[in-house]
């Protein structure tokens, strides 16, 4: 079944992308990938506990800097005699007692969303960085950053990562002036979105 430009763009629950399986890496390789290179990026233990948990699951072995993460963490509950908590140790509960890995964990899902979202929305309609930038803040309805602020961002993210998939341009082919009108006609009618529709007519 064709994958559909809103399947591929969003706005979508989740923070990985569809078509896995025609991914150049296997699901667990996709999600071990994916969840290492997070947590190497953010530090966020939150993406650690994901890494480990897949790879256990798919059999692969486990990323060094999660095995890091995990010896240093045991060797911080030790050295405590014991007594400290093992979700401190492990940099899942700040030391005021309030849990905040799992907050940024979502928030920077959504930011790779809202990024991945731009990559795809330039690519499919060959739009400008600000143009792509608004069409996604408005499709996600972004309240907490403007349009340009996300293009801010996009242009200081690292945009290899966003590709993600060895046949995304193949995908991106098989959409037609159609596919693209039907698309765009479900948004609402910004100036970028004028554009886009104006550069198919």
């Amino acid at each position: 079944m064709k994958t559909t430009i809103r399947e591929l763009i969003g706005p979508r629950d989740e923070n990985i992308c569809i078509d896995i399986e025609k991914s150049k890496w296997t699901e667990g390789e996709f999600l071990v990938d994916i969840y290492s290179y997070a947590f190497e990026q953010s530090n966020n233990p939150v993406y650690a506990v994901e890494c480990f948990m897949h790879a256990r699951k798919y059999e692969i072995d486990i990323p060094d800097p999660v095995l890091v993460w995990l010896e240093e963490s045991f060797e911080d509950f030790m050295v405590s005699g014991y007594t400290k908590s093992i979700d401190k140790c492990m940099g899942l509960r700040a030391t005021g007692g309030v849990c905040t890995a799992y907050k940024k964990t979502l928030k920077n899902a959504n930011k790779f969303q809202l990024l991945r979202s731009v990559y795809l929305i330039k690519r499919i309609f060959k739009l400008s960085t600000i143009d792509a930038a608004e069409i996604s803040h408005d499709v996600y309805r972004v309240g907490y950053m403007s349009a340009d602020s996300l293009a801010d961002y996009y242009n200081r993210a690292d945009v290899n990562r966003l590709k993600l998939f060895g046949n995304e341009d193949g995908l991106i082919d098989e959409f037609s002036r159609e596919d693209k009108l039907e698309y765009l006609n479900t948004l609402s009618n910004s100036f970028a979105v004028k554009k886009a529709i104006d550069s198919l007519q």
